[in-house]
């Protein structure tokens, strides 16, 4: 199990941004299957946030391809269940609408970064892509509200 990032009790009065950024710390730095439930509800969530706001959906699933090949369906459902458990229900809905997409179609894996910005460009998932960035609330205002339900899980106060 992983242990919480430490933050000083003290300090959090002059920067309450402490508490976010040891969450964003932990989450950036755990190894997945290292985590316990209450844990990996947060990270799977944020990694599908960050890789569909970086390059869109098409990124989230390459990147996490050359990771996880065979087992990409079972953290997809993995993350669509984390969604739903910290509230995001509309984001679960468009992953959900998004890895049935991307699993109807055998796929070439793109060799390069070239092949695979060629790849974004054509657009596949420019709809789901756009549906996702305009979602209200955003998949940061449901982490916060995680944290702070489950604040000793990722954080330890001294």
């Amino acid at each position: 199990m992983v242990k919480p990032v430490v933050v000083e009790k003290a300090m959090l009065k002059e920067r309450p941004e402490l508490l976010w950024n040891g969450f964003m710390q932990f989450l950036a730095e755990a190894e997945t299957m290292e985590l316990n439930d209450v844990q990996m509800a947060a990270q799977l969530p944020w990694i599908y946030d960050a890789e569909v706001m970086n390059g869109g959906h098409l990124q989230y699933f390459e990147n996490q391809y050359k990771t996880l090949q065979k087992k990409l369906n079972i953290l997809v459902m993995a993350t669509i269940d984390a969604l739903k458990i910290i509230g995001a229900k509309k984001q679960a809905e468009i992953l959900k609408q998004a890895s049935e997409r991307y699993f109807s179609l055998t796929r070439q894996h793109p060799v390069s970064v070239e092949v695979s910005c060629k790849d974004e460009l054509e657009g596949e998932f420019e709809d789901l892509d756009t549906v996702f960035y305009d979602c209200e609330p955003d998949i940061s205002h449901y982490l916060e509200e995680y944290l702070k339900k489950h604040t000793a899980d990722f954080i330890t106060l001294v």
